[in-house]
């Protein structure tokens, strides 16, 4: 290093000294760097330490590296009236060569979200002590450091360091220079970092649209633009039914994605969820709003179901009605289920149909008989109801067959005198059983239905299709079950003979059958 050195003279005696030259010699490691000899004007007398002169010399260490105090050789010449007075001495100087350089360092945020940045500095010299520190940085995206344009004097102190290449990382380091002016090399290596981020990170979470179980999951993912400073956390929060508060759910995430499973605490319903992201830099996503990011329709409880159909049937296909209901998730699709008689297997139909109610038509392919029938509904969140036990919702007898029958008037007689008979009659069915009548004089001309019975009194043959002539009479019967399948006809015949009217009852002047109907009405 180089350093100044300054030599003062001074002169004792009475008389002025002239023509002076002083002369600094070399020593081992110290060289003078511009001439060993100078001149000095002259020095007048005066005590020490007035009247001095002085000259400064420019050594330059090159060999010295302890502090200690070396000896430099000093000559003086003084020539006054013609003599020449010379004197030499060893001066000491206690020089203390400076060769190791300070030491400095620095900490600032692993992350930060706003300007400017501080970066805390220490620095400590053992020899001549800490002249300046200057903070260095290496912007996002530079390959070496550069000198921030900031310095300070002393041993520690903080840089506010705005980061004006936008957001990434900033690495910086500490050069110090002591007195002796010994500089720390140009920082290569970081002795911090800081990540400036000033943007809020996002994230996504997906629940299944219907659920059924202990817990939901809950399916996110997390998202910075870049350049980000990473993840610190995703927490969850929920709410159930549109107009519910937003709550906390105690769940939170470190990993960029995953699947964490919320339980619910408040029964079935619709639960709305929500992620929240969180970086390190501190920049927090929004708090939840509106119905959140996805939802969940969460259903614990089986749909019901019923169905009805008409106790006799006689055609294929035939109605079965069927209504369902599920509270929570609704109604995906209702099942038909069928067994045969009383000892039957309950059997899926493969008759299906969505809504909340509906007819199916029902083909009984195993013939005529009793067919018991139930549904079995599923909801929107794939429960089922139980599959169909006992005798079912409702039952239908499948009836396709005739019931059969016969007639016999007045109890099979050959011959009737009045118009008025009775019809003894006989019917049977299988299956549904019969349950009406009717009858006819002529084949063509029916009565209405009646109830059957086995007997049906005061039956007039001149009704229906029939007359008052007397001759031979044929009554057919026709009888139906409750399924309303309706027999062939069946028939009886009988001859007529009127009774002989004693008078003319209706005034028409002769005696003949318009008569005998009004004897009958008065007498019979």
């Amino acid at each position: 290093q180089t350093f100044d050195v300054t030599v003062r003279i001074f002169n004792n005696s009475a008389i002025n000294a002239h023509d002076n030259t002083v002369t600094l010699n070399n020593i081992t490691g110290v060289s003078v760097n511009d001439g060993n000899s100078h001149s000095l004007s002259t020095i007048v007398p005066g005590p020490y330490p007035d009247n001095p002169q002085e000259t400064t010399y420019t050594l330059t260490t090159s060999g010295i590296g302890t502090a200690a105090t070396y000896w430099l050789p000093l000559d003086f010449d003084s020539h006054s009236y013609g003599e020449i007075y010379t004197y030499s001495t060893m001066y000491g100087v206690s020089i203390r060569v400076e060769t190791t350089p300070p030491t400095s360092a620095c900490s600032s945020p692993a992350y930060a979200n706003s300007s400017p940045i501080s970066v805390s500095w220490t620095a400590s010299d053992s020899q001549t002590g800490v002249k300046n520190s200057y903070l260095y940085v290496k912007q996002p995206g530079s390959g070496s450091f550069g000198w921030s344009g900031q310095f300070a004097a002393g041993t520690s102190g903080t840089f506010t360091y705005l980061p004006s290449a936008g957001n990434g990382l900033y690495e910086f380091a500490i050069r110090s220079v002591d007195v002796g002016s010994n500089w720390e090399v140009v920082p290569t290596v970081a002795e911090s970092s800081t990540f400036y981020d000033t943007v809020s990170p996002s994230s996504t979470c997906n629940t299944p649209t219907y659920d059924t179980g202990a817990s939901i999951p809950i399916t996110f993912a997390f998202s910075d633009p870049a350049p980000a400073s990473g993840i610190e956390w995703v927490d969850f929060w929920v709410k159930k039914g549109t107009s519910g508060f937003w709550t906390y759910t105690g769940l939170s995430a470190t990993s960029t994605s995953g699947t964490v499973h919320y339980t619910p605490i408040a029964g079935d319903g619709t639960y709305y969820f929500y992620s929240r992201a969180k970086d390190n830099a501190q920049n927090p996503e929004a708090n939840p709003i509106g119905d959140g990011k996805d939802s969940t329709v969460y259903d614990t409880v089986n749909p019901i179901s019923s169905c009805s159909s008409a106790k006799y049937v006689n055609s294929s296909p035939f109605p079965v009605q069927w209504t369902a209901s599920d509270a929570t998730s609704g109604v995906n699709s209702t099942l038909l289920y069928y067994k045969k008689e009383l000892g039957g297997m309950w059997t899926n139909s493969g008759l299906s149909l969505g809504d909340d109610f509906g007819t199916f038509n029902f083909i009984p392919g195993h013939g005529d008989g009793l067919y018991f029938f139930a549904t079995r509904s599923t909801d929107r969140s794939g429960r089922w109801e139980a599959t169909p036990s006992g005798n079912g919702d409702t039952a239908s007898i499948f009836d396709t067959q005739l019931p059969t029958g016969s007639i016999l008037i007045n109890s099979g007689a050959a011959q009737t005198d009045t118009p008025l008979v009775t019809l003894n009659l006989s019917a049977v069915d299988g299956l549904s059983g019969v349950e009406n009548m009717r009858f006819s004089n002529n084949g063509s001309t029916w009565s209405p239905w009646y109830n059957y019975t086995n007997v049906y009194n005061n039956w007039n043959l001149s009704a229906y299709g029939g007359t008052m002539a007397s001759g031979m009479k044929i009554v057919y019967a026709q009888f139906s079950d409750y399924s309303q399948n309706v027999s062939v006809f069946y028939g009886d015949k009988i001859t007529s003979q009127p009774l002989t009217c004693p008078q003319d009852y209706n005034g028409d002047l002769d005696v003949d059958g318009n008569d005998l109907t009004l004897f009958g009405d008065y007498f019979v």
